[in-house]
């Protein structure tokens, strides 16, 4: 998991898409791998894909300096 991460990662950097020395690079893996292990706890519910592409889009993302395609 924590490899396809910084893959996913690595090319968006290779794209242009991401600072190779974003402050926030670092976190990202925490961040996606912790919603999914923690969602049940706080909310009773399973971090399904919806959840987290919802998660993605108005936290990830915005943090990252990117944008959700349409």
């Amino acid at each position: 998991e924590l490899a396809a991460i910084g893959a996913m990662l690595d090319r968006g950097v290779a794209r242009g898409e991401l600072r190779a020395d974003h402050p926030a690079r670092p976190y990202v893996a925490s961040q996606l791998l912790g919603v999914l292990r923690m969602r049940a706890f706080v909310d009773g519910k399973h971090a399904d894909t919806a959840y987290m592409e919802r998660f993605v889009r108005a936290v990830l993302l915005p943090v990252l300096g990117l944008e959700a395609p349409e």
